[in-house]
């Protein structure tokens, strides 16, 4: 019976949590909010509490009643060290999995950081190639690259879903100089020329989201969210539109004339504030949910830049794509701004 007793074993608390702590860090898990440090700390303490314990009484046991030993205390001890070391394997296998989603949603929000940034650049490009371009410049070739691809790709994954399309409206001239008409200046290469024809004209008042941006109070200024067009309280030609064309939830940016130092045709038509909205539309409801959720407190800077700064990202590309129509409605030529195109 000695040498059964002698052979019961606590497991050593101490060093896993050290171990866990070493595979951690081989995972890269470098970002730990308040909350997740504050719960390692309380669970090694708890876990090293519980082995003390059974340490504690497992020697006292021993000493005490050593020759006297019985097969049912013996059985009570080796119980004791099972129950520890289960709920030992529980807790790090607990924290392991948790610190996995956390390391692979820092790398998800790092990647998002790095795509938006690059988004920009991109963007950036497209104005100078615009402005050096002038009349000679294309839209809808120019963009494609930009929105019709790596914003595309952007969506996907900060909302898992697959597909998004994008369209920039523009106002421009009639033809027989009787007024303003809103035009497709770009379409995605995705979208149908059959149920989504690039070019198509239509009135100003005739649209619901650039009548809606035009009307805007304070909550509109920004962005127009339709979360669903078949529940939310919307025009009926809004509707009827998305049954058409084979969307649901549909989200805007406006596009305002930027800082000029001379009137464009545009503002000389008396058009100083709104030239159009850049459009993004998904056949799934509530699809950009996820760029209008709540901002949120966290401790790193990719977290920070998912839940506050999403829009951020698309009020500079809107910004972008209204300095490219401005500049084709007036283009600058040898640094010097030129004639109407």
């Amino acid at each position: 019976m000695r040498d059964n007793a002698s052979s019961i074993v606590v497991p050593p608390a101490p060093f896993g949590i050290q171990l866990l702590f070493k595979l951690l860090k081989l995972l890269r898990v470098e970002f730990f909010s308040d909350r997740v440090q504050a719960t390692l700390t309380l669970t090694q303490l708890a876990i090293s509490l519980v082995s003390a314990i059974g340490a504690f009484v497992g020697l006292i046991e021993l000493e005490a009643k050593w020759q006297l030993a019985t097969q049912s205390q013996f059985h009570f001890y080796l119980w004791l060290t099972f129950v520890s070391s289960v709920l030992f394997v529980a807790f790090t296998l607990a924290l392991l999995q948790h610190a996995w989603r956390m390391s692979l949603r820092v790398r998800k929000e790092q990647e998002l950081f790095n795509r938006a940034t690059k988004l920009q650049h991109h963007m950036i490009e497209q104005v100078r190639q615009a402005t050096a371009d002038g009349s000679g410049y294309s839209m809808r070739t120019g963009l494609e690259n930009v929105l019709g691809a790596q914003l595309v790709e952007y969506l996907r994954l900060v909302s898992g879903l697959q597909e998004f399309h994008v369209t920039v409206k523009t106002i421009s001239p009639k033809a027989d100089g009787s007024g303003h008409q809103l035009t497709d200046n770009f379409r995605d290469k995705e979208q149908s020329p059959l149920m989504r024809p690039l070019g198509q004209c239509e009135g100003l008042s005739e649209n619901y989201i650039y009548h809606r941006f035009k009307n805007a109070t304070l909550a509109d200024s920004r962005q127009i969210y339709v979360c669903d067009t078949e529940l939310d309280p919307v025009h009926l030609t809004l509707r009827e539109r998305a049954h058409t064309r084979g969307y649901r939830s549909v989200i805007a940016f406006p596009l305002n004339v930027p800082a000029s130092p001379q009137p464009t045709s545009l503002q000389v038509f008396g058009l100083t504030g709104l030239i159009g909205f850049l459009g993004l539309d998904s056949p799934q409801p509530h699809a950009f949910d996820s760029l209008c959720s709540p901002k949120k407190t966290d401790t790193t800077d990719a977290s920070v830049h998912s839940k506050t700064h999403n829009l951020d990202l698309f009020y500079g590309l809107a910004d972008s794509v209204a300095t490219i129509a401005m500049t084709l409605s007036h283009p600058i030529k040898d640094g010097t701004p030129g004639g109407d195109a």
